[in-house]
């Protein structure tokens, strides 16, 4: 992303906090994060809201829709509103994305980034997140991602920790003997 992209990025961020506050609780962010990878995978997809041709009522109602898909339309649809008026609805989950990060910069807990093999249960992750709290003494709130390629296991990273228990991660430590 380029710094003046970045900039508006940041400010639409901005102003969504200013308006709506940085209350985000463990299902809007799951939501947003949804959202955000969304965007990134689809991105094509959204470049409808720049068109001229297209009418507003038409770009605002496609996403509209799509935040309403995500459990969103009552969280972001005046962000909507705004992004609709000003063409700038590919920049959606790049959005989503900074308004989670600035709510958890000045939040008490620490995001952790969980990666699974497997889809993590609720009870799974309350059970992590317990765990987490009690290991680094600080509240946690986990950031879920799934990747098959751990084969089994799972990865805790923040800013300053990082945990694995893979059979990917042993795999790495196996070839490392050999290579040398």
């Amino acid at each position: 992303m380029n710094t003046s992209t970045d900039l508006l990025v940041h400010r639409y961020a901005l102003a969504y906090i200013n308006t709506a506050g940085c209350i985000l609780d463990k299902d809007i962010i799951k939501a947003l994060n949804k959202l955000t990878l969304f965007c990134k995978e689809h991105r094509s997809s959204l470049y409808i809201t720049r068109l001229v041709s297209v009418p507003v009522h038409v770009r605002m109602q496609a996403l509209l829709r799509l935040v309403e898909s995500f459990g969103l339309l009552n969280t972001l649809s005046g962000m909507i509103k705004l992004l609709t008026r000003d063409r700038r609805g590919i920049l959606l989950g790049e959005i989503a994305q900074r308004i989670i990060y600035l709510c958890q910069k000045n939040s008490p807990y620490t995001t952790f980034k969980v990666t699974s093999a497997l889809e993590l249960s609720d009870d799974r992750q309350d059970q992590l997140v317990q765990f987490i709290e009690r290991k680094t003494g600080t509240k946690a709130r986990l950031q879920v991602t799934i990747d098959p390629s751990l084969i089994a296991g799972i990865r805790i990273q923040s800013e300053q920790l990082l945990w694995e228990y893979s059979i990917k991660k042993e795999l790495r430590l196996l070839s490392r003997p050999i290579t040398r």
